[in-house]
C-alpha cells in the first residue's frame, strides 16, 4: 500500500471511532477487554445469531433494562460513547424500549445503523418497520447541509 493511500486509511479509521482514540488504540482495548468494538457489523451479527432462539428475548430484556450496562458487557465502547449513551433524552431510550419490545414479540431482526460513526453521540432514532428494528445513534453535532450554486 503506498504511503499516501496508508494516511488516508488511517485518518479513515480514526474518524471512525470519533478520534478520540487510534483505530490501533481500539482494537488493543477492545482486545484487553477480551470484546469486540462496538460496530454495526458486531451488533448486527450478535442478534442475527440469537433471532428465532429464547436467547434472543433474553439479550433484548437485558439491552431494555439496562442499555448501557448490555453495550459494556457485550462491546468495547470508548469512554464518550459510554458518556454520549447516558445522555440520550428518555423520549429516545423510550423509543428504544417499543422498538425492542416490537423486536421480541415479532422476532424482527435488530440493526444497528450508525451515522455517528464519525463523532459523538448526539440522539437515538428508532425505526420498527415490517421488516425490522433499526436503531441509529445521530451525530451530536448536525452539519449544515451543502448548497450547489
Amino acid at each position: 500500500m503506498s504511503s499516501n493511500r496508508r494516511t488516508f486509511v488511517k485518518s479513515l479509521a480514526v474518524a471512525s471511532f470519533g478520534g478520540t482514540m487510534t483505530l490501533r488504540q481500539v482494537v488493543a482495548a477492545a482486545a484487553a477487554a477480551g470484546k469486540p468494538p462496538l460496530t454495526n457489523v458486531q451488533f448486527n451479527q450478535r442478534f442475527a445469531a440469537v433471532r428465532g432462539t429464547p436467547q434472543f428475548r433474553q439479550e433484548v430484556a437485558a439491552a431494555k433494562g439496562d442499555l448501557v450496562g448490555f453495550l459494556e458487557k457485550n462491546f468495547y465502547l470508548r469512554p464518550d460513547q459510554i458518556e454520549d449513551i447516558r445522555k440520550l433524552p428518555p423520549s429516545d431510550i423510550a423509543a428504544l424500549n417499543a422498538g425492542l419490545d416490537q423486536a421480541a414479540a415479532r422476532n424482527l431482526p435488530l440493526r444497528l445503523a450508525n451515522r455517528a460513526d464519525c463523532g459523538r453521540f448526539g440522539r437515538l432514532h428508532t425505526e420498527v418497520s415490517a421488516t425490522a428494528v433499526t436503531i441509529d445513534f445521530l451525530p451530536a453535532v448536525q452539519l449544515p447541509a451543502v448548497q450547489r450554486h
